[in-house]
């Protein structure tokens, strides 16, 4: 192993490095404790960028194989290096997990964290719990992952569990994986709201997707679709109550869409047709729907054209000046200027 320090070349790490390494049947796995003075870092963060190499030399056959990660990059270069984005450090690093998962916590009060674990059961259900909050599915014999997010209440305690129910005797339920990881927050801002599209400078019409309004600083959302014709969105109410909020849209053509929303119980992204609810609903640019947030979920949203009411930049665009706009007896006369291409009035 090295490190590169600056551009002039690499130097030789020190040998007392703490490291563990495992040969499977079909991988290798190697773990090395990396001590900060020899990174040169000032301080650590979360969303901090490293760039790292990892190289393997195999001798076991006639010739010297050497493999490298990232894929394709020079094996032994300066350039080509991957990137490694810290994130928030895992709560439960110190916490031992076999059959299943079982801690009583101190957290943060009033935060929200997210809980994720892979789960194999081969009868009966897996599941995540995190006081009252309990995400479950049914086991399937293979690993699966499921993830929770909650908030923790005043006091920050917590019981967060993972494993399996109604499983035949005999049969084992295997956890491994988890994490318990803080939800990172801008605390100027709230969480992250997502709109879609872009924006640019010196740019004053609105590009984006959608506007969100009404929901306060505990929502968070991720629009995953933004088409001309079909919208679909994730969206998390950290609150414990219920919070109606709108969307506005900005992207859409006029019409008729279906308007579909239900929770995300299966993590797949879509609106459960079993359990979510529909209805029909007229978008226009900049037009408002409302919408309503079950607290401590990730809710869908999604429109989808029903039947299109043609291109609105046809109709006449009505203006009036107050250069020639007269008040006087209670009568308003003036000329109503039309600002658009079209003679359209409809």
């Amino acid at each position: 192993m090295s490190h590169r320090r600056t551009a002039g070349g690499n130097q030789p790490i020190p040998l007392d490095w703490p490291a563990a390494a495992v040969i499977g049947d079909d991988r290798w796995t190697a773990e090395f404790a990396i001590p900060l003075q020899y990174l040169d870092l000032q301080q650590l963060h979360v969303g901090r960028l490293l760039e790292i190499k990892f190289g393997r030399e195999d001798y076991t056959g006639a010739d010297v194989a050497l493999s490298v990660w990232p894929s394709g990059a020079e094996y032994a270069g300066l350039d080509g290096y991957g990137r490694l984005y810290l994130g928030e450090p895992n709560l439960l690093a110190d916490v031992k997990v076999d059959n299943a998962l079982s801690a009583n916590l101190d957290l943060l009060p009033l935060t929200p964290y997210l809980l994720t674990a892979q789960i194999r059961a081969d009868h009966g259900d897996i599941q995540l719990r995190a006081d009252g909050n309990e995400r479950r599915l049914p086991a399937s014999g293979a690993w699966q992952p499921v993830s929770l997010a909650f908030a923790t209440g005043t006091d920050g305690r917590v019981a967060v569990t993972a494993g399996g129910t109604g499983a035949a005797p005999g049969t084992a339920v295997r956890v491994r994986q988890a994490r318990l990881v803080q939800i990172s927050r801008i605390p100027a801002l709230g969480p992250a709201i997502r709109a879609g599209g872009f924006a640019t400078r010196n740019k004053y019409n609105r590009s984006h997707a959608v506007s969100w309004s009404g929901f306060g600083t505990d929502c968070a959302a991720l629009v995953l679709e933004a088409s001309a014709t079909r919208f679909r969105a994730l969206l998390y109410n950290f609150a414990t109550v219920a919070v109606d909020g709108h969307a506005r849209f900005w992207s859409l053509d006029a019409g008729q869409y279906i308007l579909s929303q239900s929770a995300d119980a299966d993590d797949d992204h879509h609106v459960d047709s079993a359990t979510g609810r529909a209805g029909n609903v007229i978008i226009s640019r900049g037009r408002s729907v409302a919408v309503r947030l079950p607290p401590q979920q990730v809710t869908v949203v999604e429109l989808t054209l029903l039947q299109a009411h043609g291109n609105t930049q046809d109709r006449a665009d009505l203006a009036l000046s107050p250069l020639d706009t007269e008040v006087a007896a209670g009568v308003v006369r003036g000329v109503a200027h039309n600002i658009a291409l079209s003679a359209n009035m409809r």
